[in-house]
């Protein structure tokens, strides 16, 4: 949970004031979030976003749960295509390969 709390801090910052507002983002919170991010980058901010706020932008579980919460999301939503985060440049091409062969690419 702390790499997704790290990599929600810039995400959460530049959100749309409906999001903001959705998870109970406030402008001081957010003020704070963009200090530590300019003074020690996402690990540094990581603490001020909320554990609560993580299920609702970070898919979870094993690979078959996250391969089907997924595919049910794109279905549902008209997606084609997806941004997938890559936290270890050393694995990339395995990450990378691994998803795609859950999602049946």
């Amino acid at each position: 949970i702390d790499d997704a709390r790290a990599q929600l801090t810039f995400r959460l910052v530049d959100s749309p004031q409906e999001v903001k507002d959705l998870i109970g983002l406030t402008d001081d919170r957010t003020t704070a979030l963009r200090a530590a991010l300019a003074e020690g980058g996402p690990r540094a901010a990581a603490h001020l976003v909320d554990p609560e706020w993580v299920p609702s932008f970070v898919i979870s579980g094993t690979e078959a749960e996250c391969a089907a919460e997924l595919t049910q999301l794109m279905a549902d939503n008209d997606i084609d295509e997806f941004q997938l985060p890559v936290l270890d440049i050393d694995g990339a091409a395995a990450f990378i390969e691994r998803t795609a062969a859950l999602l049946g690419g």
